[in-house]
């Protein structure tokens, strides 16, 4: 990893919902995409408190990195979680790491916002926008480069843009020909109309706006989905695993990832690129992705060997059902029960008496 690095992480659970057991995070550079740290976490390290586990993996890799590894990392690219932020406050050892939001799910989150505030019959006339405002987010991120104040100021440009105003008193929208732009053929909307300030009021939300220093850096982390969308093979969600197996797991899929990074695209005879259609549910139009060369998967000979080599060598012998893992949530509690099971036949026979009190009444 590179001195100054920016990095990106996402937790992702074993399971749907509030009842996941384990969780892994990987830590993976932003510009290459190689993950360089998996950080683990099971649901007895948080006294059974699911959510919480996401946040105390981000933490425990990041010190893991600065504290123990004496990395320099300069900035981290996650989901906008609210407790991951405050901890990369708070943290002696992390504050001085530029913390960035990713712009993705923001946008996937401002859409969502839009789609429920033109359900209406006074408000529909919001909906053929929506792209657009979408894209003017896009827009005022990456064309702020770091500046917040330019950033808001682009930004707020699109309430006036809506109501079809080009000039106004501080500012100017940026195209040429009215004529020529992508929005021609819509209508604007009426100043001063119930749907304009209802837009006023979740563009100019002022949450929203106080978030934004997050996305001055324009930062995704796509390459992270990515990377659990392969997990997705390798450690399906409607299967449990125990912990070992679980982690097992996870590793295979990050040598894969890492090893295939790079792959190029298919061609066809004529040099031209290969593509796949795929149809989009949510936005109800057609688009398309690379189709790249199929993989090789030449590390696995060699992870195969490393594994019998350590097998050979090991001179006290490997039994079933030990606990060599120093880390292993075990230790902690055999079970995720938050505390210690009485005798089985007490528990049965409470049961009993239970069953037997409803009956009666």
């Amino acid at each position: 990893m590179e001195a100054n690095a920016v990095v990106c992480g996402d937790g992702r659970c074993d399971s749907p919902g509030h009842s996941a057991k384990l969780l892994v995070y990987p830590v993976m550079d932003h510009s290459s995409g190689r993950i360089f740290h998996l950080e683990f976490c099971d649901k007895r390290q948080v006294q059974g408190h699911s959510p919480t586990m996401e946040k105390m993996a981000c933490r425990n890799a990041m010190r893991h990195l600065v504290v123990n590894e004496h990395k320099t990392i300069a900035e981290l690219v996650t989901d906008a979680s609210s407790s991951i932020s405050k901890m990369m406050r708070e943290d002696p050892d992390l504050s001085k790491i530029h913390h960035s939001f990713d712009v993705w799910h923001k946008t996937s989150r401002l859409t969502k916002a839009l789609m429920k505030g033109a359900s209406t019959a006074r408000t529909r006339c919001i909906r053929e926008w929506i792209p657009s405002i979408r894209n003017h987010f896009w827009h005022s991120v990456t064309s702020c480069n770091g500046d917040l104040g330019v950033m808001k100021d682009t930004w707020e440009g699109i309430l006036f843009y809506l109501a079809d105003v080009h000039s106004w008193i501080g500012g100017h929208c940026i195209h040429t020909d009215l004529s020529e732009r992508e929005d021609a053929g819509k209508t604007s909307i009426q100043r001063g109309s119930y749907a304009l300030r209802l837009l006023s009021d979740l563009l100019l939300d002022r949450t929203f706006l106080a978030s934004m220093k997050y996305y001055t850096k324009a930062r995704e982390t796509t390459q992270v989905e990515l990377f659990f969308s392969l997990l997705n093979g390798y450690c399906p969600k409607r299967l449990a695993y125990r912990w070992d197996a679980f982690k097992a797991r996870c590793i295979a899929a990050a040598l894969d990832h890492n090893v295939h990074l790079g792959r190029p695209v298919r061609v066809r005879g004529d040099g031209t690129t290969m593509y796949h259609r795929k149809w989009s549910a949510r936005s109800k139009r057609w688009y398309v992705s690379h189709i790249f060369e199929k993989k090789q998967h030449k590390h696995v000979p060699v992870v195969l060997a490393c594994l019998l080599r350590y097998y050979l060598q090991e001179t006290d012998g490997i039994a079933r059902g030990t606990i060599n893992d120093i880390h292993h949530p075990k230790h902690i509690s055999a079970t995720i029960a938050t505390s210690n099971p009485p005798p089985t036949a007490d528990i049965a026979r409470e049961q009993i008496s239970r069953s037997s009190q409803k009956a009666s009444s």
